[in-house]
């Protein structure tokens, strides 16, 4: 058992790793199974596979029914719910202290005794594709969706998470059956847990409802994607066009992975931010502009975000270019730096102040990078970035010829040069 202050992590004999945290003053414990794979490990055919199984054990299994599983989730506090990324696939639950044992053989049956019944199985695709054709109404959706494709191409990020109609018709009975013989495994699990939880106590639970997991074989991880610039226009009869502009950053993994989180709060993390400053407030040309980062194991990605009027864009445009080109040339002042890394700080405190979110923490920091990382030492790395190594990354980030752009909606017969898509 490896212990780390009040982090412990135990592997029971099927490699099921047993992660938890035991949080004092609080009644609740969140836990739940975390896949090692997400929707980028389907194959290309199958894509979306990750997330109709998501949605597929909660439909029955050889022990309950559908409704005795939402009945049974009700009667313990009825937070039960799972969700799929691109890395990973949770199935979580928060309950009080007194139920873990029934939460845990709740979870174990959804995971080791799914039934799939083959109605069940066409009535969830039809919610699914009805979720999907849902988000061709929403041009915000299609930008980020556009974007991606124009980032990654024909690699499986791009793809949407749950699927499209022709991959969604392909999944038959038997491909969920091999899914969760594939991926169900003692190797290709982790069991996290946080709140008022002994470790010792919680492993012999785990180990009697998941230690008859078969242990199975490590499944291969996904591969540093390729990335491409260019740009993607989608003409939409809107009243706004949505813009997405981006580049590849650094993964979970990265040492300048809190650089980059700083970076894209000083350009568009607030109402004081750079460029909330410089569209919304000084010249009124949209409502809202965001700066997001968004990590994965092996890679990520850095985007703007904002929707304007049609006349409009091409301004938004060039203010957005002008300030990723300021952040490489001009030296943060020590105050910026120092309100963007109070903000962070602040909001991770806030953050990890439940229990669901100690668990999700936990979840993410073993997976990506192998062992738990404590809040003080989180807090350290923020603390400790320069003006200088915020002006290198925008230099090694906002690098021109790997520059992603995407335009939903009614367009106006931009002039996209080359030169004009400088920073």
């Amino acid at each position: 058992m490896l212990t780390i202050s009040n982090v412990c992590k135990t592997v029971l004999s099927n490699g099921l790793a047993v992660l938890s945290e035991r949080m004092e003053n609080v009644r609740s414990v969140s836990m739940g199974i975390w896949l090692k794979t997400g929707a980028r490990h389907d194959a290309p055919e199958h894509n979306g596979l990750s997330h109709f199984v998501e949605h597929m054990v909660f439909k029955g299994t050889t022990i309950r029914s559908a409704r005795q599983i939402s009945l049974h989730a009700d009667e313990l506090g009825g937070n039960l719910n799972a969700f799929t990324s691109q890395d990973l696939v949770v199935f979580h639950a928060t309950v009080l202290d007194a139920h873990v044992a029934d939460t845990l053989d709740l979870l174990a049956d959804l995971i080791l005794n799914p039934d799939f019944p083959p109605e069940e199985i066409d009535r969830e695709r039809a919610v699914i594709l009805d979720e999907a054709n849902a988000t061709q109404d929403n041009p915000e959706f299609l930008a980020n969706d556009a974007f991606m494709r124009t980032l990654w191409k024909d690699d499986t990020l791009a793809l949407p998470i749950g699927g499209t109609p022709d991959t969604l018709a392909t999944f038959t009975r038997d491909t969920l059956v091999r899914y969760a013989r594939e991926h169900f495994t003692g190797t290709n699990m982790v069991f996290v847990a946080a709140g008022n939880v002994q470790h010792e106590d919680l492993v012999k639970k785990v180990e009697r409802y998941f230690g008859r997991a078969p242990a199975g074989t490590p499944l291969p991880r996904a591969t540093f994607p390729k990335s491409f610039s260019g740009s993607t226009l989608v003409n939409r009869p809107t009243e706004q066009v949505q813009m997405v502009l981006g580049f590849p950053a650094p993964p979970i993994t990265d040492a300048r992975y809190y650089i980059t989180h700083l970076a894209a709060m000083l350009l568009g993390g607030g109402p004081s931010s750079r460029l909330f400053q410089s569209i919304r407030e000084e010249r009124g040309l949209a409502y809202a502009v965001t700066a997001d980062f968004m990590p994965y194991q092996d890679t990520g990605y850095f985007s703007v975000h904002t929707g304007t009027s049609p006349s409009r864009i091409e301004p938004v445009l060039d203010i957005v270019l002008r300030e990723l080109h300021r952040l490489k040339t001009e030296p943060v002042s020590p105050g910026d730096l120092r309100r963007v890394k109070e903000q962070l700080i602040i909001s991770q405190v806030i953050g990890m102040e439940t229990s669901a979110s100690r668990a999700n923490a936990l979840g993410g920091q073993l997976l990506a990078l192998g062992h738990p990382v404590s809040l003080e030492e989180c807090q350290a790395r923020i603390a400790g970035v320069s003006e200088d190594q915020v002006m290198l990354l925008a230099n090694a980030l906002f690098d021109p010829a790997r520059l992603a752009l995407a335009l939903v909606g009614g367009l106006p017969a931009l002039k996209l040069a080359p030169n004009r898509l400088t920073c």
